[in-house]
């Protein structure tokens, strides 16, 4: 467990670096997906307006094309670093609390994929509908 809550620690301190400290950084000069404004990089360039998206059901839609299906959502970590080690710290965390199911693996799997599925959903809910005038 202890192990796991370093690892969120790490990437914590990663994505912070990252956001905050990026300049001065041994992250500076490692190419675009480091960059504080590789969050473009979920999206298709040029820019250019989404529609409602059959693979959500028409329930979503990103802002902009998204680079490849679920660039925007599920598939962000793939995108750039702030996102990867954002999943990194969040999957440990889920991880560290699910070590008690340890003993049955398929429990132990089916407990991490359904809190990071209802972590998901409930971050897309609240930072795409409601906290947005």
């Amino acid at each position: 467990m202890i192990l796991l809550i370093v690892i969120a620690a790490i990437a914590n301190a990663i994505m912070d670096t990252l956001k905050f400290r990026y300049k001065g950084s041994i992250f500076n000069n490692l190419g675009r997906w480091f960059e504080p404004t590789s969050w473009i990089l979920k999206y298709k360039e040029p820019l250019e307006q989404s529609e409602k998206l059959w693979y959500y059901l028409y329930l979503y839609k990103p802002k902009y094309k998204e680079r490849f299906m679920y660039s925007t959502t599920m598939l962000v970590f793939l995108t750039n670093a702030w996102h990867f080690f954002q999943f990194v710290m969040i999957t440990a965390f889920v991880c560290a609390i699910c070590l008690p199911l340890l003993d049955n693996v398929i429990e132990y799997i089916i407990a991490v994929i359904c809190l990071k599925v209802v972590f998901g959903f409930v971050f897309e809910m609240f930072f795409s509908k409601l906290f947005v005038r």
